[in-house]
């Protein structure tokens, strides 16, 4: 078996790419098992997290051989979700995604197995690291990212991110700071970049407007073929609802985000 772990920066195209990946042959990345989120609760320490979830791949193959299905994210049809969010009439945003049983077949030795978690992994990326299980991280252009941040109802609306808080101690003092949202939202993102620059030669990073733009990118980082049943349709944050915030994100950025930004977005 092959592994990979997949995260990224919130809302920068990680359950688009996890989706991407179990459009490849011999392949299926789970999209934010729940029992990840009950151990980061549960676990002691950053270490026992990150062995916890490591053991796990070891336990979902068990249970996919033996049953020939398991638990995951997905359509109401069976299909793997590429955006958990979905803007109805109105503007109404409303999840798009049910827990449900998916058959798997696995077939061959180089049958890849991912998880895909943003904060829960990022937060504790030092104990993945040290692993050697590939990482893949998803980075997106930070007005973009901001702005859908900005436009939805979830915690870093309000400038925070419970699955960082626990273990990762920079995040915690960014909400408990006086700063106003939108200056934790930069300095968030800028965390989250910092972090995927220090521990480089153990994450590959892929932008999100490289995969869209160049699909088979993704194929080829893993060597696998793909069905091309995703439609991978770039996401135009300029029709967000709230999208006349560029110009004051941008300037937020300017002011208050961390220079290692620009080795991802150099003219963000």
């Amino acid at each position: 078996m092959e592994r990979v772990l997949v995260t990224g920066i919130p809302r920068s195209g990680t359950t688009l790419v996890t989706a991407m990946i179990n459009d490849l042959d011999r392949s299926l990345c789970l999209s934010e098992p729940s029992r990840h989120v009950e151990w980061l609760e549960t676990s002691s320490s950053r270490r026992e997290y990150a062995d916890r979830v490591i053991g796990d791949f070891d336990s979902v193959l068990a249970e996919i051989k033996r049953n020939g299905k398991v638990f995951d994210r997905r359509s109401a049809n069976g299909a793997s979700v590429t955006n958990y969010f979905e803007r109805g009439p109105g503007g109404k945003v409303c999840e798009k995604f049910t827990v449900m049983e998916v058959s798997v077949t696995v077939e061959g030795e180089d049958f890849l197995l991912g998880f895909k978690h943003n904060a829960h992994y990022t937060g504790v990326l030092s104990e993945f690291a040290d692993s050697g299980i590939p990482i893949l991280a998803i980075v997106r252009n930070p007005v973009d990212v901001i702005l859908s941040w900005r436009s939805l109802t979830i915690p870093i609306t309000s400038g925070r991110l419970p699955a960082a808080e626990r273990f990762w101690p920079e995040i915690a003092a960014i909400v408990q700071s006086d700063s106003d949202i939108l200056q934790k939202q930069v300095r968030i993102y800028s965390l989250f970049t910092r972090r995927y620059l220090e521990f480089s030669g153990a994450v590959n990073v892929l932008r999100y407007e490289d995969i869209v733009e160049q699909p088979a990118i993704l194929a080829g980082h893993f060597g696998r073929l793909s069905s091309g049943t995703i439609a991978v349709n770039p996401v135009d944050s300029r029709l967000y609802p709230n999208s006349a915030e560029r110009d004051t994100i941008r300037r937020c950025l300017d002011r208050h985000g961390d220079p290692c930004i620009r080795s991802f977005y150099p003219d963000f």
